[in-house]
């Protein structure tokens, strides 16, 4: 059986947290602290103790935040963006809510650029401390890049680990000329330049969507997954 009869077709969701759920997830918390000042004091108007208003506010914070948060984690599931990645035989298709879509076919030998840098401050959904991991496939004009926010523990379980160079913060370079130009002018200079296409149109993917592209990069370009072994 060929590697290609063995290969599965698989479809990724992009993009979970997209803009329309975070509108909603705003939604649900603004009408979480309009509920709690309309209900909470009729429903503890008896209720004679001195902490009552200090307690109001305490229950309304709560109820917000957890109909935000509930909010949130069901929309990720039922809300797709509309942009999705699909991996099969021949290639990877990124198709774009709009119906376009980009493809990058396997026996063209496209480039792949891996990087990653760590998450420095905590985020709204991203602690500190987590890598944000990337990957860039380019052919010809065509681009896909995609990412995902990893725990440490499930980067270094990623696959091919290894291959994803650390990008050099310019904040580290304190203000240093030649650091500034290594950056912008050596090796680093390509991943920057894939950094700022990650940041303009890359598309998010949960970390373990993420595992499962590299597995079938690593099957369908195994001359780059083979430098993370030969380290």
């Amino acid at each position: 059986m060929t590697d290609n009869e063995q290969t599965p077709v698989l479809t990724f969701r992009l993009d979970h947290n997209h803009l329309g759920v975070r509108v909603a997830t705003l939604a649900a918390l603004f009408v979480g602290a309009c509920l709690s000042i309309s209900l909470l004091p009729v429903l503890l108007r008896n209720v004679a103790v001195p902490w009552k208003t200090i307690g109001l506010l305490v229950i309304g914070l709560g109820v917000s935040i957890g109909l935000a948060w509930f909010a949130e984690r069901y929309l990720r599931k039922v809300w797709p963006s509309g942009r999705e990645l699909i991996g099969g035989m021949e290639g990877l298709v990124l198709r774009k809510k709009s119906g376009e879509s980009v493809e990058i076919a396997w026996d063209g030998e496209p480039e792949i650029k891996t990087w990653h840098f760590t998450i420095d401050s905590r985020r709204a959904s991203v602690p500190k401390g987590w890598h944000c991991t990337s990957l860039q496939l380019a052919q010809s004009d065509r681009l896909i890049t995609v990412y995902a926010f990893m725990a440490p523990a499930d980067f270094e379980m990623l696959p091919a680990n290894k291959l994803f160079e650390e990008l050099i913060s310019r904040r580290e370079t304190n203000g240093q000329k030649q650091a500034k130009q290594a950056i912008d002018e050596g090796p680093q200079a390509e991943l920057w330049k894939a950094e700022r296409n990650r940041w303009q149109g890359g598309a998010e993917m949960q970390p373990a969507d993420f595992a499962s592209l590299i597995h079938l990069i690593g099957r369908k370009a195994p001359s780059w997954l083979s430098g993370a072994r030969s380290e």
